[in-house]
């Protein structure tokens, strides 16, 4: 976890394996509360500049 823009309530986590809601809940056990949360990758796919409700196709290896 790591704190960026030097914001105090603005952090970036990178997660390798988890489950539903691991975040929310590791946050809420700290007192803080998850407004918003963005995933940009999932496996080895990365979100990048993908506008919400568009979809890209990914070559079958």
């Amino acid at each position: 976890m790591k704190n960026i823009n030097n914001r105090e309530n603005e952090f970036l986590v990178s997660m390798y394996e988890g489950k539903n809601r691991q975040i929310r809940r590791t946050f809420e056990a700290l007192n803080y509360k998850i407004i918003k949360l963005h995933r940009i990758r999932f496996a080895q796919f990365k979100l990048n500049d993908l506008a919400r409700g568009t979809t890209k196709i990914f070559p079958l290896k």
